[in-house]
């Protein structure tokens, strides 16, 4: 789906204000998904401590970035955007590396852990929200957006987010 869409997104549309970091953006999601898949390898020298305390501020600014969005979106700020989705891309590959050391930290430090089984997270909700996000961007980064699309998109990306 990520693949397949990623190709969508940049035909034609890569001069609009803000798509470069959307790209940038979704070309992280795709690679985050395989940095988490083997917990085998450190990712970085952080110790156990150091990678929670990249987890909350990472999280912190991952919330501050998505919370900006509609604001954004409504001021019709298409520069400050870009950058909104340049931290929450920044924040998000911060997060991934904390969480897949943290995950090597635990393995190695138990002699009885074994691999992982399948999480909590519900992949037909995430699916979801990506399409819903990858829409609501797409239409937000159109040249020919006018005030009025924005009043009916500008929920979109969080409400989709925060599910």
């Amino acid at each position: 789906v990520v693949s397949t869409q990623s190709g969508h997104y940049g035909r034609g549309t890569s001069s609009v204000p803000g798509q470069k970091e959307c790209d940038n953006a979704i070309r992280n999601l795709e690679t985050l998904n395989n940095a988490l898949q083997d917990p085998s390898v450190p990712v970085n020298s952080e110790n156990f401590f150091d990678c929670i305390e990249t987890l909350v501020h990472n999280q912190r600014l991952l919330e501050d970035n998505l919370k900006q969005l509609p604001v954004l979106v409504k001021a019709n700020d298409r520069k400050k955007f870009a950058v909104a989705i340049d931290e929450i891309n920044d924040a998000l590959s911060a997060l991934e590396g904390a969480t897949a050391q943290t995950a090597y930290l635990v393995g190695v430090s138990d002699p009885n852990s074994t691999a992982a089984s399948p999480g909590i997270v519900d992949p037909e909700l995430y699916t979801t929200a990506d399409k819903d996000i990858r829409a609501a961007v797409e239409k937000l980064s159109s040249p020919d957006l006018t005030q009025q699309d924005v009043g009916g998109k500008k929920k979109k990306v969080p409400t989709a987010t925060l599910r």
